[in-house]
């Protein structure tokens, strides 16, 4: 899911929704709450809740009042929904890579992105524990990075040989457009985890519609050898 800024929200999700995710953001709040907020029902607001959270935007945690009754759920945003709010974490980022390359030089970015891609790497690996065949470890990486705001799937290639692996959304868009070698160690971070070559093809952040990586079949290593190399992305197959 992309992100949009807050006043689309109603466009996206309906008015009410729109307005049920906006109070949540604030700091949360319970069922009877929202139902005072927007002068309407408890049971409708129940009814909006249950399908937001079954859409994974919204989630809830009992709170204890101090009181002798049973406590309050008290509904907040899940991950994915605050991905519909505005977000500055992104120009952070990109501010703080050019603060070090302007400190400390280019060297010490590439640096600080190897180390980040290794961390991703293990992160990602664990999705794909004791998953050898290749086209399933494909699909499970494809998994996690949707969990990450990438909006990933896989699509069989033209020879049978080959994955195509897409990314409709780039959670990194602009950082990646200012450090294109960002991009670069995502193909090397799919070759470690995948233990196949990834060849990176096209990206969003050099103007394409989505991110895609083409995922070669043969000549796959067993998941377990995966776990632990470290490909260098300078060495790393990237055409584009």
């Amino acid at each position: 899911m992309t992100t949009r800024p807050a006043q689309s929200l109603a466009d996206l999700l309906g008015d009410t929704r729109a307005r049920i995710l906006e109070i949540v953001q604030r700091g949360g709040a319970t069922a009877p709450e929202l139902a005072e907020r927007l002068e309407i029902s408890p049971a409708a607001v129940r009814r909006h809740l249950t399908a937001m959270e079954a859409d994974d935007l919204v989630d809830s945690a009992p709170v204890h009042d101090g009181g002798m009754g049973r406590p309050a759920d008290r509904w907040r945003l899940t991950a994915r929904g605050k991905r519909l709010f505005a977000d500055r974490s992104a120009e952070f980022a990109d501010q703080l890579l050019d603060h070090i390359e302007a400190t400390y030089g280019r060297p010490a970015v590439a640096e600080f992105l190897k180390t980040r891609n290794a961390a991703q790497a293990d992160r990602y690996a664990e999705a794909l524990t004791d998953v050898d065949d290749p086209v399933e470890r494909a699909k499970l990486l494809a998994e996690a990075l949707s969990d990450d705001g990438f909006a990933a799937r896989v699509e069989d290639g033209d020879n049978g040989r080959t994955l195509v692996l897409l990314q409709s959304h780039c959670a990194i868009e602009g950082i990646a457009t200012e450090h294109p070698e960002i991009c670069a160690h995502e193909a090397a971070l799919f070759t470690r985890v995948l233990g196949t070559k990834v060849s990176r093809r096209e990206t969003i952040a050099k103007g394409a519609t989505a991110c895609v990586c083409r995922i070669d079949l043969d000549g796959s290593t067993p998941a377990a050898q995966t776990r632990t190399a470290h490909q260098d992305p300078d060495n790393a197959d990237r055409s584009a």
